[in-house]
């Protein structure tokens, strides 16, 4: 699972494999590595009932989003970037239309990664 990888520094062939990779099964994963995540709903993002400030792109964003009509995969945002399956690529403000987003977003976090703002 190549998001897990790239977030908690675990080789990819460390993490089990999974036929479904669920929030249910990667959350956890993450957080026994100490990354938290918080799942951002859109009301949240919009009154910032959460937040002080708005999300930008120095926030870590994992969303599951679909690539094909019955696949979805992970994605990692930050810095407008996207990483996915260990690339990377630039952000588009259309990335979110043509890959709708099926779990998240979740706004994550380590404390390696330093403060939270």
């Amino acid at each position: 699972m190549n998001a897990v990888s790239l977030l908690t520094g675990v080789h990819p062939y460390k993490i089990d494999e999974q036929s479904d990779y669920t929030p249910e099964w990667i959350l956890p994963k993450l957080r026994r590595h100490g990354v938290s995540a918080l799942k951002v709903e859109s009301s949240d993002a919009a009154t910032f009932g959460i937040f002080s400030q708005s999300i930008h792109g120095n926030h870590v964003i994992l969303a599951s989003q679909r690539v094909k009509v019955d696949e979805a995969s992970w994605f990692v945002i930050f810095d407008n970037r996207v990483y996915h399956n260990f690339e990377v690529s630039r952000s588009d403000v259309l990335d979110f239309i043509n890959f709708p987003i099926i779990h998240g977003p979740y706004l994550l976090w380590h404390k390696s990664w330093g403060r939270f703002e």
